[in-house]
């Protein structure tokens, strides 16, 4: 069952709530942006999300080393929130977070884009498959979306947990 905008509404107000009292609690002075938006996933279906933009001075704690810190961040705010969304009689929805601190995400997504473009590259020139370093469902993402409208080559995800990575092959 999908939300109304009434309860997307009280979500994003909850979020702003619960991530400036997060931001406090670490001691950090930032300025926050949180919307609902959407994107379509692999298959073409249209999915809602919380989406958080983080931006200030001197960030790079919440962002990490390869950005870890910023999903473990993510992950924990996610939980936060879905159980006080929980609480409030949604128990049934889940609500996804995508948190971005100082532009890391989009920065991050266009270094992967590239990447994916050099690898499809190779594995035409090549004509053998390429197994990129494990990586995030959200890296994966990338990688798969990039690549989907080239018919010259495949992906697909293998592995399990923190070493589930991408195989592109050739068509």
């Amino acid at each position: 069952m999908s939300k109304s905008k009434k309860e997307w509404d009280g979500i994003v107000k909850q979020t702003g709530k619960l991530m400036s009292e997060m931001l406090k609690t670490l001691d950090i002075d930032a300025e926050t942006k949180i919307d609902k938006s959407s994107y379509k996933d692999l298959e073409g279906n249209e999915e809602d999300f919380i989406d958080v933009n983080i931006e200030g001075e001197d960030l790079g704690v919440l962002i990490g080393y390869m950005g870890k810190n910023l999903r473990s961040f993510q992950k924990i705010f996610g939980m936060i929130l879905n159980k006080a969304v929980a609480a409030e009689g949604e128990e049934d929805n889940f609500v996804r977070v995508v948190i971005d601190v100082s532009g890391y995400r989009d920065n991050r997504k266009d270094s992967l884009e590239a990447m994916a473009n050099r690898i499809r590259d190779e594995v035409v020139s090549s004509e053998e498959s390429v197994d990129l370093p494990p990586m995030s469902s959200f890296e994966r993402r990338v990688i798969h979306v990039t690549l989907r409208e080239h018919e010259d080559v495949t992906t697909e995800s293998f592995g399990e947990g923190p070493e589930r990575h991408v195989r592109v092959s050739p068509a």
